[in-house]
């Protein structure tokens, strides 16, 4: 999910398109930039997850995994 990257557009996405898959993958988790690292600390707590992101890089990968 990249979405708009705005906090509203990542949301939308995320419920439209979680529930299709076992797995659902953020883009830009921890770029500053965005607000895209707010929904993802938002909803990381609730699911089993991996966070990918290189210190220093503002991007990172959050995988989230469905039962």
């Amino acid at each position: 999910i990249d979405a708009d990257h705005s906090y509203e557009g990542v949301r939308l996405d995320f419920e439209l398109y979680a529930r299709m898959g076992k797995m659902v993958v953020l883009h830009d988790i921890v770029n500053q930039g965005v607000e895209v690292p707010r929904y993802w600390n938002e909803i990381k707590g609730r699911y089993k997850h991996v966070e990918i992101a290189i210190d220093g890089a503002n991007m990172g990968i959050g995988v989230i995994f469905r039962d």
